[in-house]
């Protein structure tokens, strides 16, 4: 036997006495009769609630309840492909009014007016004085 393990089991009995020492008689026979009363499969959920408890206090779970390697896999592969298709919209090359006519298109909905008000013209020079309703410096 070990240092280390010997080290453990006295540590164990230290805490374990000193635990006791603060319990009644009639709370170690109320504790017995709970323990008679109890069928194996409550002594089971409750061995495995205890299991529980302790190793998501420590950041761990039991093998069964990890999440299935295959769909941590395949939830990947689908958020890259609309990252990726997304991405793909974004940077092609066309105009923005070519982007948005097409944007609006895949989701339903063309909002010609937003794209009347993006250039205004003022003056009869055709530089723009406001785009997109904000005010624009010509010199």
């Amino acid at each position: 036997m070990s240092l280390q393990s010997t080290m453990m089991k006295a540590a164990a009995l230290y805490a374990l006495k000193k635990a006791s020492e603060n319990v009644s008689e009639d709370d170690m026979k109320r504790w017995a009769k709970q323990a008679i009363d109890r069928t194996p499969e409550e002594w089971r959920s409750g061995a495995l609630d205890t299991l529980d408890s302790g190793l998501m206090r420590a950041g761990l779970m039991r093998a069964s309840q990890a999440p299935n390697t295959m769909s941590l896999v395949m939830t990947g592969m689908i958020a890259g492909v609309v990252v990726g298709a997304g991405a793909t919209l974004l940077l092609a090359p066309m105009t923005g009014t070519e982007l948005r006519e097409k944007l609006g298109g895949l989701f339903g909905k063309t909002n010609e007016s937003e794209d009347a008000e993006l250039v205004t013209d003022d003056d009869s020079d055709g530089s723009p004085k406001t785009v997109g309703g904000t005010r624009v410096p010509t010199n």
